[in-house]
């Protein structure tokens, strides 16, 4: 049985991480935590009172402040800091070319133009998201590749329409963020600033999200997979920033075929 997951390997076994003693406020940077990286601890007699440092991926600068300490970030050791490494990577290099953001647990998802449009209002995207996990079914690295259905997103940009509501996301250079969420230098650019269509936005602008009945919905899914993966992640330039193994998802181990996790059979139906 053939599943969706890639295997890789990292470029390089480490990378250096610069972290602070101090969070600005009303942020939530990234943590590293004394029992993760005890060396630290020891050359700097100074951290005796800190539990934790904090470090941001994404933007130390507007995150993060205090005093900087840099770290020798294991790969292959460290692997709940090294996710977030993986992820921030996987951002910045769709962020060049496509739209990005994270799905509802924080994984990256790309977004790619659909090529079936049915709304000359709107325009419709495909979904993707790239999760990173360490020996999950495999002894290394391995890359979920999923498809997280499909947003339509309205073609006029937010400054030239009267909405009510407030609960939305937007599209504004190349990234998707909640509307409340946008930072000043963001909001200078409200011209070129697209919402993404949700229910009550679709009531209000008199426009369908997309709804669609899939009579064999695997073999669609994993169709835009497969084409998703050979197009934009088996491509010399992905290949910059991790090392795919194979050009093959992964066959699932007979011993894990029948074979789900404890928690994972506690359901509750009402």
């Amino acid at each position: 049985m053939q599943i969706n997951i890639l295997t890789f390997s990292p470029i390089s076994e480490t990378v250096q991480l610069d972290v602070y003693t101090e969070r600005v406020e009303e942020q939530h940077p990234d943590s590293i935590f004394k029992d993760e990286f005890p060396q630290l601890w020891k050359e700097h007699p100074e951290l005796k009172n800190k539990e934790r440092l904090f470090f941001s991926l994404f933007n130390s600068e507007t995150e993060c402040k205090g005093d900087k300490y840099t770290i020798e970030l294991n790969l292959n050791k460290q692997f709940r800091i090294a996710k977030h490494y993986f992820n921030q990577i996987f951002y910045n290099h769709f962020k060049q070319t496509k739209i990005v953001g994270t799905d509802y647990i924080d994984n990256v998802e790309i977004w790619i133009k659909d090529s079936v449009q049915r709304d000359k209002k709107t325009t419709q995207f495909l979904k993707f998201s790239l999760i990173p996990k360490f020996q999950n079914l495999t002894n290394g690295w391995e890359l979920i590749v999923s498809f997280n259905g499909f947003s339509v997103v309205y073609n006029k940009s937010i400054d030239t329409l009267d909405l009510r509501t407030e609960s939305f996301r937007v599209i504004v250079n190349g990234e998707i963020i909640r509307y409340k969420k946008l930072t000043p230098e963001q909001k200078q650019n409200i011209t070129k600033t697209y919402p993404v269509i949700n229910r009550d936005l679709a009531n209000e602008l008199n426009v369908t999200e997309h709804r669609e009945k899939v009579i064999n919905k695997y073999t669609q899914t994993y169709q835009k997979i497969t084409n998703f993966a050979q197009q934009y992640l088996l491509t010399e330039e992905f290949q910059k920033i991790i090392k795919i193994n194979s050009d093959n998802f992964i066959q699932v181990p007979e011993k894990n075929i029948d074979k789900v996790y404890d928690n994972s059979n506690a359901l509750l139906f009402g």
